[in-house]
């Protein structure tokens, strides 16, 4: 918290130049959940727990390059949550939480010959997600806020809003880095 309080002493051009690394660094997250898909069902095929037509792997990669474009341009060009590009990209991070839950409980149910670890790999990647759609609807009011003080116009209230957002927000960052530390473990713990 005493970090925060100082937050309005930084310079403006520090505390852009901390935004900007702050920023590209939540990229590394979004681009591997994106491509985990066609990774995952890559993976699936060659392991024989999943039988995919060929197409159906080259349409997944190029399904989920389009997405990565999407996901770089909304990050690249600052688009505002109300946009078309937004819209899109949050309907697709609901629909892979859909089908990873469809697709870790089927393989939980039996209906699915999917190993114990990857059924549990897929629904830990679910809540990863969710919990990343979480952090989005709380970090909301962190960038005006933390705009302002980075532009050299920042007020107290703008330093309390970025610190009880950070209070609150820390949790959950690491509740989110632990479920994708346990989704890397289980695929790495593949046996036999």
């Amino acid at each position: 918290r005493g970090a925060m309080s100082r937050l309005l002493s930084t310079p403006p051009a520090v505390a852009r130049t901390a935004g900007g690394v702050l920023s590209n660094l939540d990229m590394a997250p979004r681009t591997a959940l994106i491509l985990a898909g066609p990774t995952g069902l890559l993976l699936a095929q060659l392991k024989g727990w999943l039988q995919l037509p060929e197409a159906g792997l080259y349409a997944a990669w190029a399904a989920a390059l389009l997405w990565l474009v999407l996901a770089w341009t909304i990050h690249q060009r600052h688009l505002a949550a109300g946009s078309w590009a937004r819209q899109v990209d949050l309907t697709l991070r609901w629909g892979m939480i859909a089908l990873l839950i469809i697709a870790g409980g089927s393989g939980l149910a039996g209906t699915w010959n999917a190993p114990l670890f990857l059924s549990l790999k897929l629904l830990i990647l679910a809540a990863a997600t969710g919990l990343g759609l979480i952090l989005r609807v709380l970090l909301g009011p962190f960038g005006p806020a933390f705009g302002r003080i980075a532009a050299g116009v920042g007020q107290d209230q703008d330093d309390q809003v970025v610190g009880r957002i950070l209070d609150r927000a820390r949790p959950l960052v690491l509740c989110l880095w632990t479920l994708l530390i346990l989704a890397a473990g289980l695929g790495i713990w593949t046996p036999q």
